[in-house]
């Protein structure tokens, strides 16, 4: 009899799924969970919004107006010390070094700050590139052709 029983359970828990989903796919016409008393636990998720009617946007754009390359960069204001084979007095031989250390920090530097902006400039027309491609991707895969085509 225990046997029974277990197994009688079983399948009473294996047909409650099987239930609920009846009565929440019943045709139309038939009684609901409600009317039957019956009423499942289950959450109906809400019916998904209509989607707005499809209306032409407003297009607003800026006209195209080609960029000027800007000025060169000035060059390096450096001051490059002069050369200088031998030095017969140490002091001299140590104020040639510093002017050489100068010299080394003032290039470094123009060439750090010329360089970043170089990078600036770079990673900027890339990120154009990339924009407008990825503009012209969902363009294409949405099936629309621009006005006039």
């Amino acid at each position: 009899m225990k046997q029974a029983s277990m197994k009688t359970l079983i399948a009473n828990l294996l047909l409650v799924p099987v239930l609920c989903f009846a009565q929440t796919n019943a045709p139309s016409g038939a009684p609901t969970a409600a009317e039957t008393g019956t009423a499942s636990r289950i959450k109906k998720k809400a019916p998904a919004a209509a989607a707005p009617a499809n209306q032409d946007p407003d297009v607003n754009f800026t006209p195209y107006t080609p960029l000027e390359m800007e000025a060169a960069p000035a060059p390096p204001t450096c001051v490059q010390p002069p050369i200088v084979k031998a030095f017969s007095v140490k002091e001299k031989a140590d104020k040639f070094n510093a002017a050489l250390t100068d010299y080394q920090a003032c290039v470094r530097n123009y060439s750090e700050v010329h360089g970043k902006a170089a990078n600036q400039h770079a990673e900027a027309s890339n990120k154009a590139v990339a924009d407008a491609n990825a503009y012209f991707n969902e363009l294409s895969n949405k099936g629309d052709k621009p006005a006039g085509e």
